[in-house]
């Protein structure tokens, strides 16, 4: 007894070393990367030691930001997030120095538990989250339910203190997985009384929020717009006007100078009107059969929890099983999102796995392990598939881009809200932000002074009135957003290149709710761009008034040196167009800060305007490097701000794309100074 003791505290130190030196091999050549971009506004909300996030508990949030504000040279996220992945595979190296080898059968089994560890391992180190170690712990956590309830919601509040309001929402699925895994034995009273301290404890972390009346106040309002944002649901009582409902859906906007947050809060729903909105879109039986062809697995793990209930003539466990299924694909059809999919369904193969695996009946012996290999084979198929292995294949590309949007920031000197559909597309920004590393917060795109964190974590008065905004070491103070908004040196950093996340009810309306909410006599709101890289943009807003009206420098309509006609010719506001047309302008003068295209025109069909620019003087025309306009059938006006240093190369512009003969009222480029 005593080798084999001495044996498993081998074993699992043999385990426990291998894990270890994995996530310092990762860690130290930088190969540890954020997950979502959440993960950097939680890292700010911390260093900033403000506890205003929805990803972690609020004693989470309270600890970092407390250790941030007093240590501020430690990497406090970093440290927690990797103490969460060492907790992890220290359970995977006790189960792994459990299995004793009685056979080559039990060989296969430690190999394959082995090797699905090891991807879970590299699954939390490639994309780090709050998310997957959260329900990872409570998938590892399901086998103590037989015999050690204690240990199962000690664990779980562990997971709690993570991302409480995860483990909130997985409360039924936790209370089926206990009726299906539990043992027939009498628990000890000490058990029973340990269990419920763990439970209360959970309770608490979660609701500790509650001690804070303005951290409640945001939580209870973001909380209600994510039912329209997150989880796109129908309003509840149909109060909001369709643009009221089109901007509660814009989860990046949360002015509430323009948002109907009260109106917003009374028409939200909760989970249940979440899936009834679901079902009034899309047939129940379509919807349920599009969760199932997204995960095929689903359909072998009900037949399989009907086949180990039977054998084992437990009614009881029936019910938790199908229980669990059902309300998993429930939870699956209110969100389906990867980083919370593949955790759960693990959850249901390990509460399956178990159960076969303490199947003692030797007629069932073959069966038994046939299952169990297949499904582990299984897994380590998911899994495998499931990393993110891209995070190291295009490694440098993103490291360049963390440099060139680093310059960006350096170049501008302005305080900067991120953005993902306001004024331009988001792939390129996100993927850059999701390039930081742990342990190398040197490397990380700074968000404590020169970024403002995007949409619900800023928009919100508890930003512009209780709480002091830094910028270069100054310390300011606005009464609501819109003071924020028309200072200098705010402005919007974007991604430029793809158009298809961009808001069209933002693009179009958001400025006209500015001018009916904050009116100006002579003035209107509009958005410019301050500066243009490769893959990124800074917009700002501001006013267009009376007395800083443009002025015309250049008419394109006129016959200049300046300007190369391709496959057109303009004479008495006629345009003939052949196929793809285009104006090349060399401007070699003095140029404005910002320069305006303006171009008026009737079309008989839809086309596009296309706007070239360069930033150096080698660079080619292309389509990363361009600004785009629908021109509608009719009577237009386009209207194109760019900076004014990008006429130092020449310009091209496409006035449409079509062949044909076009009325043109005018077509010039003037001054603008805002």
């Amino acid at each position: 007894m005593q080798n084999q003791s001495t044996f498993f505290k081998k074993e699992f130190i043999a385990f426990f070393l291998y894990f270890l030196t994995l996530i310092t091999l990762l860690i130290i050549t930088h190969h540890t990367f954020l997950g979502v971009q959440d993960e950097a506004q939680l890292y700010a909300t911390l260093k900033a030691n403000e506890p205003i996030n929805y990803m972690t508990s609020y004693p989470f949030a309270l600890l970092g930001g407390y250790l941030y504000t007093h240590f501020p040279s430690m990497q406090w996220y970093s440290i927690l997030m990797t103490f969460y992945i060492i907790l992890l595979t220290t359970l995977f190296s006790w189960y792994l120095a459990l299995i004793r080898i009685h056979s080559k059968f039990d060989i296969l089994l430690k190999i394959l538990l082995f090797s699905i560890f090891t991807l879970m391992t590299l699954h939390m180190l490639f994309e780090v989250d709050v998310t997957t170690p959260t329900l990872l712990l409570i998938v590892m956590a399901i086998p103590f339910i037989r015999y050690h309830q204690a240990y199962f919601w000690f664990i779980v509040w562990i997971a709690s203190f993570l991302r409480s309001q995860i483990i909130i929402s997985l409360f039924p699925l936790l209370l089926l997985a206990y009726i299906a895994m539990v043992a027939k034995v009498k628990p000890k009273q000490k058990d029973i009384f340990m269990s419920l301290l763990f439970i209360i404890l959970a309770l608490t972390t979660h609701f500790s929020y509650k001690l804070n009346p303005t951290y409640d106040k945001w939580m209870d309002f973001t909380e209600k717009r994510a039912y329209f944002t997150d989880f796109d649901a129908s309003p509840k009582h149909n109060i909001l006007t369709s643009n009221e409902h089109q901007l509660a859906r814009t989860w990046w906007i949360v002015d509430q100078d323009l948002y109907p947050y009260k109106k917003v809060m009374a028409d939200a729903g909760g989970t249940l009107d979440i899936i009834k909105s679901r079902f009034e879109h899309i047939s129940p039986k379509h919807y349920i059969a599009f969760i199932f062809h997204g995960h095929h697995t689903l359909y072998f793990l009900f037949i399989l929890s009907i086949f180990v209930s039977i054998f084992h003539k437990s009614y009881l466990k029936l019910i938790g099983y199908l229980g669990f299924g059902s309300v998993l694909v429930l939870l699956l059809i209110v969100k389906d999102v990867d980083r919370v999919t593949m955790p759960m369904i693990l959850m249901w193969w390990s509460m399956i796995i178990s159960d076969l695996w303490c199947i003692e009946k030797r007629e069932w012996l073959f069966v038994k392990k046939a299952i169990i290999v297949a499904s582990l084979s299984w897994v380590l198929y998911y899994l495998f598939n499931d990393i993110p292995w891209n995070r190291i294949t295009h490694y440098q590309a993103r490291e360049a881009m963390v440099k060139e949007l680093k310059e960006l920031l350096n170049r501008n000197k302005m305080q900067l809200e991120i953005t993902s559909g306001f004024t331009s597309s988001w792939d390129n920004l996100v993927e850059t932000i999701m390039q930081n590393h742990l342990f190398d917060e040197k490397n990380w795109i700074d968000y404590y002074d020169d970024l403002l964190l995007q949409g619900w974590f800023s928009r919100v008065p508890l930003v512009y009135k209780q709480h002091n905004i830094s910028f270069n070491g100054v310390k300011r103070k606005y009464k609501h957003y819109h003071d924020w908004l028309l200072d200098p040196k705010s402005g919007f950093l974007g991604s430029t290149g793809e158009t298809r996340h961009i808001h069209k009810f933002l693009r179009d309306n958001l400025m006209h709710l500015y001018d009916q909410k904050f009116p100006q006599k002579g003035c209107k709101h509009i958005v410019i761009p301050v500066d243009i890289t490769q893959h990124f943009i800074i917009h700002r807003v501001t006013k267009l008034c009376q007395d800083n009206l443009s002025k015309q420098f250049f008419n394109l309509m006129e016959k200049s040196p300046s300007i190369k006609y391709i496959n057109m010719e303009i004479k008495n506001e006629k345009m003939v167009a052949k196929n793809d047309p285009q104006l090349i302008i060399n401007y070699q003068k003095r140029v404005p800060r910002f320069i305006k295209v303006v171009l008026e025109i009737n079309s008989p069909i839809n086309s596009i305007f296309q706007l070239f620019y360069k930033r150096n003087p080698k660079d080619h025309f292309s389509e990363a490097n361009s600004i785009i306009k629908q021109i509608n059938k009719g009577w237009n006006r386009i209207t194109v701000i760019i900076p004014g240093r990008f006429l130092k190369y020449p310009l091209r512009i496409d006035p449409i794309q079509e062949k044909g003969t076009y009325t043109i009222k005018s077509f010039q480029l003037e001054e603008f100074y805002p």
